[in-house]
C-alpha cells in the first residue's frame, strides 16, 4: 500500500516534468530527461521535480500514511535525490530475451553517488555543478555551495550544490489528490 501509493506519485511528479522513469529500484527511481526526446530546459525541469517530490512527500504522502507508521513504530518517510547531467548510452538495452529502454553511463553513477551524499550532508537534494551550470538562471532556484569532492571512481572533483527551494510555485504539479492511488491498493491488515 504505502510503496505503490508513493511509488504512483512520484511517477506522477516526474512525468508532470517531463521526465522519464527508467527503473524502479527497491524504494528508488532511475530518473532522466531528455532522451529519447529533447526536454526543453531539462536541467530546471530536473530540480523541480525533485523539489516536488520532497514537497508531495512532506506535505501530503506523510500524513496519509501516519497511522500505518505510527501503528508500526516508524516516523516519516524520507528520500534523498541525486542530479547530475551528462553524456549517457541510452536505447534499448538488453539481451535477446528481455530488453528494456534506459540509460547507463558515468553521469548515472554519478547521480547515485550524489543520492548517498544527501545522508552525509544531512541534505535531501543534492545536485552537480554540470547541473548548474545548464540552469537558463540560477535566480529561479536558490542553490546553496556545498563542497567540492572525489567521488569513488572518479578522478575529477566535483562540485555539489544542495537544491533548497525554486522560487516559482511548484504547487500545480503536485496538486492532485493522492485518495485516487488508495482503489488498486489497500493495506493488508
Amino acid at each position: 500500500y504505502i510503496l505503490t501509493t508513493y511509488l504512483s506519485v512520484m511517477t506522477k511528479i516526474v512525468e508532470n516534468f517531463h521526465g522519464v522513469v527508467a527503473e524502479i529500484l527497491g524504494d528508488g527511481l532511475l530518473v532522466f530527461w531528455n532522451t529519447p526526446d529533447d526536454v526543453q530546459d531539462h536541467a530546471s525541469k530536473a530540480l523541480a521535480t525533485a523539489l516536488a517530490c520532497q514537497r508531495a512527500l512532506h506535505k501530503s504522502l506523510n500524513g496519509k500514511f501516519e497511522e500505518v507508521l505510527t501503528r508500526y513504530g516508524l516516523g516519516p518517510l524520507s528520500i534523498r535525490i541525486g542530479i547530475h547531467t551528462g553524456k549517457v548510452l541510452s536505447g534499448n538495452i538488453g539481451s535477446d530475451q528481455k530488453m528494456k529502454f534506459g540509460c547507463m553511463g558515468d553521469p548515472v553513477n554519478l547521480a547515485s553517488r550524489l543520492e548517498g551524499l544527501c545522508k552525509l550532508y544531512g541534505v535531501e537534494i543534492i545536485c552537480s555543478e554540470d547541473t548548474v551550470r545548464l540552469l537558463p538562471s540560477r535566480d529561479t532556484f536558490l542553490l546553496r555551495e556545498l563542497d567540492l569532492v572525489r567521488v569513488k571512481g572518479k578522478s575529477e572533483p566535483t562540485k555539489l550544490f544542495h537544491v533548497i527551494r525554486q522560487d516559482i510555485d511548484v504547487e500545480a504539479a503536485t496538486s492532485w489528490d493522492v485518495s485516487q492511488y488508495n482503489s488498486s491498493a489497500r493495506e493488508k491488515k
